[in-house]
């Protein structure tokens, strides 16, 4: 039998040898080590504390220390149930086996319970006594419970009767397929089996479900199972993430103690070079150097209450030019303002720099667009997407869209050169463009030429690095303004918490005046659902689409899937249709007209949608999953009831969803590896401190490549640690003429300071001359910026030159002794942020007694009291999480079956013959289990539903099997692999089956005695 490493963490550790010293057994290596704080110290802390110091210290190996502070806890408050089940675990790790079941016995005495029981039973399973065990979990059986009856399937596992233990997983995992522990218990039982393939297929499924979370013992257990598989480099991963976490707990335990003393730090702790005092780092590298890779002395998502501010005044009456008024009026055609705009309309007019927190639908673009036609000199808007830029121009009046112009890639060369000239000669008023735009130098001069009064950054929350949207673009913006002639700023966003709002200023480097115009608005309806599984949110998201009137917009995290619940609501009689950037540019631009132009109702769409779409009359929008950030979902679910109209806003969310983020999260990360790479890949290209490169040639292949990694964050983390400077985009080469200057052929008293040694290194002489030369190649060579080599080539007189193509230009800056440490800050503190937004999105799903609009609010920093009619908190209506009592309670769900049958297998082959057309598996399982996603309902084959007692993931594995054995064919060359009924499999009896039914592997005939013993009165 294999070491049972699958099982639930037990209560009690493997005994250590007798009589061995305690002090003499240190914590394992590189474990955490012990928080040293003498027990008369320790009684000053809160209970809570005390008691997860005397687990911590009995965890790393302090078990005298251990000991000393339960004698004192004692001695205060007596013995209690607490201390004695602690006594018991202390001598079981000294070595006292008889001492520890001496102690729980007594517990048990003292207060009966199925809880006390079971950590006796599971003591003395630990100590081979299983008899004893087995006696307990036979008395227990009939009080029943999950917990009893996960007692009694370890007893069963421990005493060869696999196959009930084995039943009892099943079980679990049907109706949470999201349960590590059950997965993890089936992985052991399959190696007990000596079933490695079934084992391995076990462990890669629990590790996409523990994704970047799971528990230190899960990842411990899931190490042994690797271990045993033979893949030790697995295995060594996974003990380091199991050590990490309880390093992370111990420094969170440690920093509470710290705090509730109100001392030094705790125990002997080695800072890492360079480290404050403060902080608790891990030593990685990066090159040659050390690192630190900070960890936050906080557990993930446990964040202190936000930085309120009171629920905002209406700001309207803000007084205003009467130019300003008549504008409104004249103008734009307004009849007056929204509350907030006027406030930052004044703020704009008197030039003081500028943050405006504006809910979707607050009328944010007056608050530049107005200002624009007043202010001497050009308004520049930058935004992050052409589609909005496009449909806010567009919805401009026309007086006021003559003296705009729209810059962006869409642009032919001629159109491009004639509106520069226009906004060049002051004929334009406003200018939009995308970031990466002011990397261009024509672009700059166009600008500076026509004098820029006012720099507009929207969405201005994508400038953080540690932003839900972060963009890399965005860090040009402060690096441009000096050469635009440090114009003031407004920067607009609709999700700026207060820690955010500080860090956009930062971003800029100005001090920003702050307007916020309330985040609540009462016509929309929020509510949350928690469902079991997909199945479940898919029917729901179907239901309220059918039920509600009017147009809604479904987010789902996928293309696969908005294609799929577009097809599935169409089937359904709802007019849907999807939305995604995997659709051909002109299907995803017919798909939003119809959808704006109400020729569809519904749009099933990633997040790509919805951006600078302004549709009034969105009665409802669905989230088929949580967000990434309570930030994205203020944004998406904003969308809905532009119009003032009622509006609902759901989201809908099941228990696999935190590893779904959590596997998201992952994806998205940077590390310290890839970071080297690219930094190298720099180097390599680079000339001196110059480099004039595509990004995307910056990540060589890898043993491990991560295609879903974006070069353009890397620089800007790059950039953030100080180890690069990104500049204006550059021409990678140019070509040259030079004509000779003056008549006398000496240009030198004309010429810019520097010509003199171009001229000799690009070797032009005093005559005619060509040159083609590489940007980053003269720079390093004449030590000049390439903003000085732009210079020289546009004002040397009898000079003219040819930009080839532009690349990103970058400088390496020189390298200190903590850049590694700083990339490690900054990847580290990158990771928390993401799974602290997790954390945040998980809270507001659950719901708890907090109003869903005061709970977002808050998290964007203004104290809001409980809206009372218009979430489903405060009308009493939120969902109850489903329960299996629930389920059990439900007549009509069938009873879940984890084996299956010859008939099962016969009802495969017939559904294959009854199905209305070909199918691939994904699509016939779906049909068989009766799914709601299922294209084929019972009205079109009796076959629908007549599986639904077996899970898809086993109706499939029975169709590959009957694929393998010839009773089906799949077409490999068709696109959906579809499958038909070969002449074998139409000719197949049941009796031809027997062999598909589930193996059930029978007690061995000391499993028997010992039951028949049992039984025995």
């Amino acid at each position: 039998m294999s070491a049972a490493v699958s099982l639930p963490e037990p209560a009690f550790a493997p005994v250590p040898a007798a009589g061995a010293d305690a002090a003499s057994r240190p914590a394992p290596p590189d474990g955490p080590r012990p928080i040293l704080v003498s027990p008369s110290r320790a009684m000053r802390l809160p209970a809570k504390l005390r008691w997860a110091l005397v687990a911590q210290l009995r965890a790393t190996g302090a078990l005298d220390e251990a000991a000393a502070l339960l004698d004192e806890i004692e001695a205060d408050g007596g013995k209690t149930i607490a201390s004695m089940e602690e006594r018991a675990r202390l001598a079981y790790q000294m070595g006292q086996p008889d001492e520890a079941v001496a102690l729980l016995e007594a517990r048990v005495d003292r207060s009966p319970s199925n809880t006390a029981w079971i950590a006796l039973g599971r003591l003395l399973l630990g100590l081979g006594r299983v008899a004893e065990a087995g006696r307990i979990a036979a008395d227990l059986e009939e009080t029943g419970g999950i917990t009893v009856a996960g007692f009694r399937a370890e007893v069963a596992r421990a005493s060869g009767d696999f196959a009930s233990a084995r039943d009892h997983h099943e079980r679990l995992l049907a109706e949470r397929p999201d349960n590590v522990t059950a997965c993890l218990v089936l992985a052991g039982l399959a190696l007990d089996a000596g079933d490695s393939g079934d084992a391995a297929a076990r462990l890669d499924e629990i590790l996409d479900l523990l994704g970047e979370s799971g528990t230190a013992a899960q990842l411990t257990q899931a190490a042994g199972l690797a271990r045993q598989l033979g893949r030790t480099g697995q295995a060594t991963e996974l003990r380091a993430r199991a050590r990490a976490i309880e390093a992370l707990r111990t420094e969170t335990l440690r920093a509470q103690i710290e705090d509730a003393l109100g001392e030094a730090p705790l125990g002997e702790v080695r800072p890492a070079p360079g480290a404050r005092r403060d902080d608790h780092r891990a030593v990685a590298s990066f090159g040659d150097g050390p690192v630190a890779a900070v960890r936050p002395r906080r557990i993930v998502g446990a964040e202190p209450e936000p930085e309120m501010e009171p629920s905002p005044a209406d700001p309207g009456d803000v007084p205003l030019p009467d130019e300003a008024l008549a504008a409104v009026r004249d103008l734009f055609g307004h009849p007056g303002l929204r509350p907030g705009q006027a406030a930052v309309i004044a703020n704009v007019l008197a030039r003081r720099d500028t943050l405006a927190t504006m809910p979707t639908g607050a009328g944010k673009s007056l608050t530049f667009q107005l200002p624009a036609m007043l202010l001497d000199g050009t308004t520049l808007v930058i935004s992050p997407l052409i589609a909005l830029m496009k449909d806010q121009v567009e919805g401009l009046p026309p007086a006021v869209r003559e003296r705009t112009a729209l810059v962006n890639s869409t642009l032919a060369p001629d159109e491009l050169r004639r509106t520069l000239d226009r906004i060049a000669d002051g004929e334009v008023k406003l200018v939009y463009a995308a970031p990466e735009r002011l990397r261009q130098h024509a672009f700059l001069r166009a600008l500076r030429s026509a004098g820029v009064a006012l720099v507009v950054i929207d969405e201005a929350h994508c400038i953080s690095l540690w932003g839900h949207d972060f963009r890399p673009d965005y860090l040009t913006i402060p690096k441009s303004l000096p050469e635009l002639g440090e114009p003031p700023v407004l920067a607009i966003t609709a999700t700026a918490t207060p820690a955010m709002a500080k860090q956009i200023g930062i971003g800029l480097g100005r001090e920003l005046d702050r307007v916020r115009i309330s985040l609540f608005r009462p016509n929309l309806f929020l509510e949350a659902h928690r469902v079991r599984n997909r199945e479940e949110k898919v029917a729901k998201a179907v239901e309220i689409c059918r039920a509600e009137r009017g147009a809604g917009i479904i987010y789902v995290g996928s293309r696969k899937d908005a294609d799929a619940i577009a097809g599935l609501l169409r089937d359904r009689g709802v007019g849907a249709i999807p939305y995604h950037a995997g659709l051909d540019p002109e299907v995803r631009a017919r798909n939003q007209e119809r959808f704006m132009a109400g020729q569809v109702r519904v749009v099933v769409a990633t997040v790509a949608f919805g951006m600078g779409v302004d549709k009034a009359d969105v009665r409802f929008i669905i989230h088929l999953n949580p967000p990434k950030s309570l930030e994205s979902y203020a944004q998406e679910s904003g969308r809905a009831g532009r119009d003032g109209q009622p509006a609902r806003c759901v989201l809908l969310f099941a228990p696999t969803d935190q590893t779904n983020l959590n596997r998201l999260a992952r994806r998205d990360e940077l590390d310290l590896d890839t970071l080297r790479r690219v930094y190298a890949g720099i180097k390599q290209q680079a000339h001196g401190r110059w480099a004039v490169l595509d990004p995307g040639s910056l990540l060589p292949p890898s043993d491990e490549p991560n295609d879903d990694v974006d070069p353009r964050v890397a620089l800007g983390i790059l950039d953030q640690a100080g180890l690069l400077l990104r500049h204006p985009d550059a021409a990678v080469s140019r070509g040259v003429w030079y004509d000779g200057g003056n008549d006398d052929g000496d240009d030198t008293a004309e010429a810019p300071e520097g010509w003199s040694r171009l001229r000799e290194w690009a070797g032009l002489d005093h005559g005619l001359g060509t040159a083609t030369i590489r940007t980053a190649e003269a720079c390093a060579a004449l030590d000049l910026s390439p903003s000085d080599l732009d210079r020289l080539l546009h004002e040397t007189p009898g000079v003219t030159s040819r930009d080839g193509g532009r690349a990103v230009c970058l400088e390496l800056l020189p390298v200190g002794g903590d850049a590694a440490t700083t990339l490690g800050a900054v990847l580290s503190r990158a990771r928390e942020e993401a799974r602290r937004r997790i954390a945040q999105v998980l809270a507001y799903a659950e719901g708890g007694a907090k109003c869903r609009h005061a709970r977002l609010a808050a998290h964007l920093g203004e104290a809001l009291p409980p809206c009372g009619t218009v979430c489903d908190v405060c009308t009493g209506t939120a969902s109850e999480a489903p329960t299996r009592k629930r389920v059990e309670a439900d007549p009509a769900a069938p009873a879940p079956r984890s084996r299956t049958t010859a008939a099962d297998a016969m009802a495969v082959l017939r559904g294959v013959a009854a199905a209305p057309f070909p199918m691939g598996k994904t699509g016939l399982g779906k049909l068989l289990t009766g799914s709601v996603e299922s294209r084929v309902r019972a009205d079109r084959t009796p076959a629908f539903g007549s599986l639904k007692d077996l899970s898809r993931s086993k109706v499939e594995g029975l169709i590959d099997r009957l694929v393998e054995d010839g009773y089906l064919y799949r077409d490999l060359n068709h696109e959906y692999k579809l499958i038909s009924l070969t002449e074998h499999g139409a000719d197949a009896t049941e009796e031809d089956l027997a062999g598909y039914e589930s193996a059930t592997p029978a007690r061995s005939t000391a499993t028997a005695a010992r039951a028949a013993d049992r039984d025995d009165p």
